[in-house]
């Protein structure tokens, strides 16, 4: 799970998405990527369940997955160990 957000892309977008819900264009003009590209992302975080793809009508607006973010916080949790010699 974890590699799949680190691509700078993909991070780009988890980022966009905080501010809220985003469509496919929308995301195309912020990123300046193609259509293609911020699809083929859209997907690798929706199967990392990182994002939550929705249809409204004509508009199919994408937005942050709650759940998987606890998920990967989870997972994340194993390595404060780690962290904890670094005072962070």
């Amino acid at each position: 799970m974890p590699g799949r957000s680190s691509e700078p892309s993909r991070r780009a977008i988890l980022v966009h998405l905080l501010a809220g819900e985003a469509t496919v264009s929308e995301l195309v003009q912020h990123l300046q990527l193609s259509q293609s590209t911020v699809s083929s992302h859209l997907d690798t975080l929706d199967s990392a369940q990182l994002v939550i793809r929705g249809r409204d009508a004509q508009r199919r607006p994408t937005r942050l997955n709650p759940k998987g973010f606890k998920a990967l916080a989870a997972w994340l949790g194993q390595f404060e160990a780690v962290l904890a010699p670094m005072g962070n």
